[in-house]
This record gives structure tokens, C-alpha cells and sequence, in this order.
């Protein structure tokens, strides 16, 4: 049960809270099986604190200090947790039905066996190195966190890889930003090919970047003929991976 000088130091708000966090910084707070629902935790430094089996219902943890904090077994139905740190922290067992981890910092934590449906999360989230086997309610969620995890690992081992695929399709996740750098690319050529007096430039940049690498014999100049060759081999490169990134996305996906 939850100790009942931590549970009556937080009922005296969130600034009395942190100043008794910093001058007891080796105090674990103990709020297990405790109700609170509803209070406004903003802001507050809960850094390794027992919330197991604690009933949580729409409390609002927006910003908080939750790294390693233990919610196994707690109702958090409705919570905010959107930019919160939640760094190993533990959430096994848990009911996250419908709960905001919108920017959350969950890297390292814990969500295995834990029911997130209707969870709503976004790509500022950091998820790396989390456990989430057996998560059910949904395995939207569960591939996201698996895709930010692999996203993440990739930043850190191939920056050069990460920022090219980044920049050019968000990391698989935009086909539309790819389709407009093909369309820079169609433009950017157009006006190569108009430095290099082809006539209808517009025209010859479309066709050398579809051409599938089949390149116009007719190049009136050496220049225009490498344009061409250049444009073609970047239109075969985009139109696959325009492909694939679509095809990926249509296809089932399960975590």
C-alpha cells in the first residue's frame, strides 16, 4: 500500500513535492494501489516512484520526471504521459487504454504484457531498446515503437544512411516526400537542360527521368547526353524506392 506521508506530500501540490524530491533524493516514494485519479502531476518529479496497482485515471503526467517509476498492474485509462521521461521505467501488466505518450521518452522501458489500445503516439517518441512482447489492443502501436526503435538504432550506427533516408522519405514513413523530390529533381534538370539549349527542357527532363534507364539517343550535345544518362540513372533510383515505399505500406503489417 502507498505510504501515507509520500502520498500526503504530493496532496500539497506539485512544487512542494519537487522541493521535498531534491532535499530527499534518496527517498523512494511509495504511491502503489494509491488513487489519483484525476490530479494534475505537471511538471512534477516522480523519478523512481512506485505507482504499482495504483488506480490513475485521466492524470494528467504531461512533462513529468517518470524515469524508472513502476507502473506494473496500474489503471491508467485516459492518462497523459506526452513528453514525459519515462526512461526504464515499467509498465508491464498495465492498462494504457487510451493514454497520450505523444513525445514521451520510453527508451529502455518496460511494456511487455501491458493492453495499449487506443494509445495515441507520434514519431517525437523515443523508443529505443524497449521490451513490448505480448502488448495487446494494438499492433499499430506496437509496430510504431518497433519501427522508432529501428529508426533510432540506425541513427546511431549510420548517420550518413539515416539522414539521407530522413530528408527524402521521414525514415519510410512519407511517400509524398519522395514524390516531391522527384518533382525537384524533373525541375531542377528542366533547368540544366535549358542551360544546355535543349529545346522543350521541360519536357526532356519528364521523359530522361522516366526513361527507365532507357536514354534518348538523339543528345544534340556531349552535355546533354551526361544530363540525360545522369537524370535517367536518379529516375530508375526514385521511381524504386517510390515503389517499394508504397508497396510496404500497403502490405499487412503485424508487430
Amino acid at each position: 500500500m502507498a505510504n501515507l506521508e509520500h502520498k500526503m506530500m504530493l496532496e500539497q501540490g506539485v512544487e512542494a513535492w519537487n522541493e521535498w524530491r531534491n532535499d530527499e533524493p534518496d527517498i523512494i516514494p511509495d504511491l502503489s494501489h494509491a488513487d489519483l485519479s484525476g490530479r494534475d502531476l505537471r511538471g512534477a518529479n516522480l523519478w523512481r516512484t512506485d505507482f504499482r496497482g495504483a488506480s490513475l485515471y485521466m492524470t494528467n503526467f504531461q512533462g513529468a520526471n517518470l524515469n524508472e517509476a513502476k507502473f506494473c498492474g496500474a489503471y491508467l485509462e485516459s492518462s497523459d504521459f506526452s513528453g514525459t521521461k519515462l526512461i526504464r521505467a515499467k509498465f508491464n501488466m498495465a492498462n494504457l487504454l487510451e493514454a497520450d505518450l505523444r513525445g514521451a521518452r520510453l527508451s529502455n522501458a518496460d511494456l511487455s504484457d501491458t493492453n495499449v489500445m487506443g494509445v495515441k503516439y507520434d514519431n517525437r517518441m523515443k523508443c529505443r531498446n524497449n521490451i513490448i512482447s505480448g502488448s495487446r489492443g494494438s499492433q499499430r502501436f506496437v509496430q510504431h515503437v518497433s519501427d522508432l526503435d529501428y529508426i533510432e538504432e540506425t541513427k546511431e550506427k549510420h548517420p550518413v544512411k539515416h539522414f539521407l533516408w530522413s530528408y527524402t522519405s521521414d525514415c519510410g514513413r512519407c511517400w509524398e516526400l519522395l514524390l516531391v523530390w522527384c518533382l525537384f529533381i524533373i525541375g531542377i534538370f528542366a533547368v540544366f537542360f535549358d542551360w544546355a539549349g535543349t529545346q522543350r527542357s521541360l519536357v526532356s527532363s519528364v521523359m530522361a527521368f522516366t526513361s527507365f534507364g532507357f536514354v534518348d539517343s538523339s543528345a544534340h550535345s556531349p552535355g546533354e547526353f551526361v544530363l540525360i544518362c545522369i537524370e535517367a540513372v536518379l529516375g530508375f533510383i526514385m521511381f524504386g524506392c517510390l515503389v517499394s515505399l508504397i508497396s510496404a505500406m500497403m502490405a499487412r503489417r503485424s508487430g
